[in-house]
């Protein structure tokens, strides 16, 4: 199994955004995750 984490902050002028990607690659699959640190206030979900 091999794998590769990639870490990633984004700078603006009043807050750090920070995003996460994960690689894996098994013998049989190839699994790719990815998640943003978000901001509730600027979510377009948020009413």
């Amino acid at each position: 199994m091999r794998h590769v984490v990639h870490h990633e902050a984004t700078f603006s002028r009043e807050e750090i955004q920070r995003h996460l990607s994960v690689l894996v690659l098994t013998p049989t699959r190839f699994i790719v995750g990815h998640t943003d640190e978000s901001d509730s206030r600027t979510s377009p979900t948020r009413r």
